[in-house]
């Protein structure tokens, strides 16, 4: 009996060593290895873009949207510098067309008041002698071969207007627009777009955005009011800025420089006055 005994214990206590190893150590469970590389990598990425060897993280900061900063006429600013004029006028600046005398149907790319078509420029391409409420399929081509599709609804005149802007980062040379009726008829047209060379200012409502000025060049942003009993543009304010470290500003306009009554140039210290590209109507000169 005692033996029975001796010998139940025993198996009961093997059981017991069995059942424990199964649970912690299954025979089919996989090996897990603790992360212990995640650390190391994320610190050699950081470690990375602080020496500036990351091309991707310099790629971004070139391509990052330039910095915002506001404009105001405020009372600090309205006392006229000596090296700007007091009144402006404004003159044309070409480059707008229409229909003329076209009889056939027929497809036109203008720059209205832009003296040299440049990439960021604001086409028009006006279609002429097409049939009223007919849809158009317009196709540009850009100059690297990439084709875009837009349509453009015929008024009743039989003209069509379908604006197109390049934006700073698009390739110069020629870009060319064919359009198509719904009965297959078809038209043509090209127009030539010139990367721009020196420093320019664009307006886009209440937001002006300066481009290829010197790296963090001080820049004065010279505003004039329209005086109708003048007829032409009176000193209102200015303010100074610097741009970023790729030449780029935005500036956003206040309600109080806001409007058609408003003309804006800058003087750079480095780049000295930009008006000819520079206006949101267009400045003559800023200096004498």
């Amino acid at each position: 009996m005692k033996t029975l005994s001796v010998t139940l214990m025993y198996i009961a206590l093997m059981m017991l060593v069995l059942a424990g190893c199964n649970a912690t150590a299954p025979a089919s469970a996989p090996t897990v290895q603790p992360s212990v590389e995640a650390p190391a990598i994320a610190a050699e990425v950081i470690e990375t873009a602080e020496e500036g060897t990351d091309i991707d993280a310099a790629e971004a900061a070139i391509s990052a949207e330039p910095q915002s900063v506001g404009f105001s006429l405020d009372a600090d600013q309205l006392t006229m510098p000596d090296d700007v004029l007091a009144e402006v006028v404004t003159t044309g600046g070409g480059g707008g067309g229409g229909c003329g005398a076209a009889t056939e149907r027929s497809l036109f790319a203008t720059a209205p008041n832009e003296p040299v078509v440049e990439l960021m420029a604001a086409l028009d391409i006006l279609g002429c002698n097409w049939q009223p409420g007919d849809a158009i399929i317009v196709t540009a081509t850009l100059p690297d071969g990439q084709t875009l599709d837009f349509q453009a609804d015929v008024e009743p005149d039989g003209k069509f207007d379908l604006p197109f802007q390049t934006a700073l980062q698009d390739a110069p040379g020629e870009y060319a627009f064919v359009a198509k009726g719904s009965d297959g008829a078809t038209a043509s047209t090209s127009i030539e777009v010139r990367a721009p060379e020196g420093p320019r200012m664009r307006s886009y409502g209440d937001r002006l955005f300066l481009y290829g000025f010197s790296p963090g060049e001080r820049v004065r942003l010279i505003a004039y009011r329209f005086a109708e009993a003048n007829n032409a543009y009176e000193f209102a304010g200015w303010q100074a800025f610097n741009v970023d470290a790729n030449g780029r500003l935005f500036i956003d306009l206040d309600d109080s420089a806001q409007g058609p009554l408003f003309a804006f140039g800058i003087l750079g210290d480095v780049s000295g006055p930009v008006s000819k590209f520079a206006v949101i109507g267009a400045i003559e000169k800023l200096v004498p």
